[in-house]
Parts: C-alpha cells; structure tokens; sequence
C-alpha cells in the first residue's frame, strides 16, 4: 500500500510539473493542486476546459485521501504504549479500498494527459500505464 500511495504522489509531482507549479518537497501536492483550481488567474492561465477542470477536481479530491494515509502504511503508528504495526490496522478489506482508490487516481492522471498533444516517448508510456491499470 505504501507504493500504492507513493506511486499516486509522484504521479501528482509529474501533474504539476506539467502544469508549471514549482515546489520544494512535498508529502501533499494535492493541496497545490487544490489551490491552482481556486485561483481564478491560475485557471485563466492555464486555458483548460469545463472536463479537464473536473478532472483536475477529481485527482486532488481522491488523492488528498490517499494522501492522509502518508507513511503508515509503511511504518504504522507509535503510540505512548507500543508501535501499532501496519497489518493490525490495513486488513483485507481496508487495503483493498486504498489500492483501488489508487488506481482510480492514477487512471484520472492518465486521462488528464491522454488530452494533450505529446512527444510520442509519453504517448507510449501512458499506453503501458493504462495497460497496467
């Protein structure tokens, strides 16, 4: 599920630097998107479409939820007591539901891409990426 959560966080890293936001390091690049899409001159800037606006809405709505996950995944939670391990949180079901919303975010991204003229080298990549999907 880490991988999961960190694949989504670089493939907002990537959505950013398309849309020229610089920024330092960053565990919530969602929150950069969401305020590129409440800034009325960003939008104007950027020229992007009534759909590509609620797709933009919609990877920064199911990444922030991923996001909120950050390293517990991966590390679990320490508490006063003891380190609660991550498997005693992420059962089955739990897991399932991060990776899936993963996935989503991930097919969003690519479809957000999908929508623009590019090099042929990216083109070929979404095309794995999708496949994986």
């Amino acid at each position: 599920m880490f991988r999961a959560q960190l694949s989504v966080e670089n493939a907002r890293k990537a959505l950013l630097g398309y849309l020229g936001v610089e920024h330092g390091p960053t565990h919530f690049p969602s929150v950069l998107l969401g305020k590129i899409l409440s800034e009325k001159d960003a939008l104007k800037r950027l020229d992007f479409s009534r759909e590509q606006i609620e797709l933009l809405l919609a990877i920064a709505s199911k990444a922030s939820a991923l996001e909120a996950h950050g390293a517990m995944p991966r590390y679990g939670w320490e508490t006063s007591e003891r380190i609660i391990v991550p498997s005693e949180v992420y059962k089955k079901e739990v897991a399932e539901n991060v990776l899936n919303l993963a996935v989503k975010t991930i097919d969003s991204i690519a479809k957000f891409f999908e929508q623009f003229s590019l090099p042929a080298e990216m083109k070929r990549i979404l095309q794995q990426l999708k496949e994986v999907i």
